[in-house]
């Protein structure tokens, strides 16, 4: 397995262990000592704090975020394959004002959007960035909440 594979696949399975951690982080679990932390640790050798409740410093300012309130906010990783991600309580029409911003910003659509009403998932790239947004129903708000994945590297 070539270093760029084994860089990628760490990168991969750090990004689902945080995409599958973060409805429990949202949901107060905060408060109590975090597991997932821990492995993200132990997985990139690095210092996380999870949650946290904005935007990281080095968040990458050519993605461009919908308006809302920050919820969550980390990023880990190495300069060259970093993964940030955010999560922003939005209103019902933010598919379309999140795919209208990235588009603007020179992002192109690297898949077909699956939407189902308000909620959908898009993913998008530019240059070494790629965008993965997951917008879905916020059952306690009676909102919306928009999640953001963004990675730096070449995806293969």
């Amino acid at each position: 397995m070539s270093i760029h594979r084994s860089s990628r696949t760490l990168t991969l399975l750090v990004a689902a262990a945080l995409v599958t951690s973060t409805p429990m982080l949202l949901s107060g679990c905060g408060l109590i000592p975090n597991p997932v932390e821990g492995v993200i640790e132990g997985v990139t050798g690095g210092d996380v704090e999870l949650p946290g409740g904005s935007v990281p410093d080095d968040f990458p300012s050519d993605v461009p975020l919908v308006d809302g309130e920050v919820i969550f906010g980390t990023g880990f990783g190495s300069d060259t394959e970093k993964i940030w991600n955010v999560t922003i309580r939005v209103g019902s029409n933010a598919l379309d004002q999140v795919a209208a911003d990235l588009e603007g910003a020179g992002f192109t659509s690297s898949g077909a959007p699956q939407i189902a009403g308000d909620a959908g998932t898009l993913l998008y790239q530019k240059g070494d960035l790629n965008v993965l947004v997951v917008i879905a129903e916020d059952t306690e708000s009676d909102g919306f909440i928009a999640n953001y994945t963004v990675t730096r590297g070449a995806v293969e």
